[in-house]
């Protein structure tokens, strides 16, 4: 099951750093480019703009890491994953835009039994 959390959360479940700064190597993948969450802090662009700027980037990502998509998604269903950042509870973020990739993905929906499961924010 797939869930999302703060930075601070530090519960049994399997963290994955998806921040900007994230030394993870999966993590990295799916992280977005300091340049894209600097832009969206100084208001530069607006969360309209950073989701179609970070879609843009995992769409690129996942041609280029399809085995690594296809190994976090395979995690996400065996197990328990928290997708983590700095963002606060409750306010837009990219770990959302991440967990809705994966969990509305037609590619995932068609390759396990049922589909994979969003446990929430925690």
């Amino acid at each position: 099951m797939l869930y999302t959390s703060t930075y601070r959360y530090n519960g049994e479940y399997k963290r994955l750093d998806i921040t900007a700064v994230s030394k993870d190597p999966l993590g990295m993948i799916f992280a977005p480019t300091w340049d894209l969450v600097l832009s969206y802090r100084r208001n530069e662009i607006t969360a309209e703009q950073y989701t179609v700027i970070y879609k843009q980037l995992i769409n690129i990502r996942f041609t280029q890491n399809k085995r690594e998509f296809d190994r976090l998604a395979n995690m996400i269903f065996k197990e328990n994953v928290v997708f983590i950042c700095y963002c606060s509870k409750g306010v837009f973020c990219h770990r959302l835009l991440l967990k809705d990739r994966f969990i509305d993905s037609n590619r995932y929906k068609n390759k396990y039994s049922e589909p994979l499961q969003y446990g929430g924010e925690i």
